[in-house]
């Protein structure tokens, strides 16, 4: 349709601007829905990433905690972007999008972790918490990993590249 466009009004000035362009079909409404999906994607994206963000600031109360809480979370963007672009050749703006925000689960991990050093009666033995929290923290990485591997049993190409992506990013992170 962009094409069309330009094309049109390459024409249309060599003719004096006479011309005019009336669209209809499937695909005028395709091309506009997809353009409304992308963009609310994005948006909910943003708002969903600075609100957790926001949350965990006030509830931690320390931009230290709050960055190493999101290190993982971004490790695991960018290496499940990097595997991707490798197995795949190229990822959708829908995977990124519903990757990023099945991948944003991760947050729980570190959040969890920094609950148990900051509030734990235990808390000034950091190798003991870990002790405790290490299995609970490993299986619950690795029952999120299961169940996005589940979601890539599928047929459908789309829906494996998602999978691929978000168990990527997990394990990464």
């Amino acid at each position: 349709l962009a094409d069309l466009s330009a094309e049109l009004s390459r024409v249309n000035q060599r003719l004096g601007g006479a011309l005019v362009l009336e669209r209809s079909g499937a695909n005028v409404s395709a091309v506009a829905t997809e353009r409304s999906i992308r963009g609310d994607v994005n948006f909910v994206t943003a708002v969903s990433i600075v609100s957790v963000f926001v949350c965990l600031q006030l509830f931690l109360g320390s931009w230290r905690n709050l960055l190493l809480t999101g290190l993982p979370m971004l490790g695991g963007l960018v290496g499940a972007t990097g595997l991707g672009l490798l197995v795949f050749g190229r990822l959708d703006g829908l995977t990124l999008g519903f990757g990023a925000a099945l991948i944003g689960v991760v947050i729980d991990y570190p959040t969890h972790l920094l609950c148990h050093l900051c509030f734990s009666p235990h808390r000034a033995d950091r190798a003991l918490v870990m002790r405790r929290i290490s299995p609970s923290l490993a299986l619950g990485g690795l029952t999120t990993i299961a169940s996005f591997a589940g979601l890539g049993m599928t047929s459908f190409p789309g829906f494996r590249e998602i999978a691929f992506f978000s168990s990527a990013g997990v394990g990464i992170a």
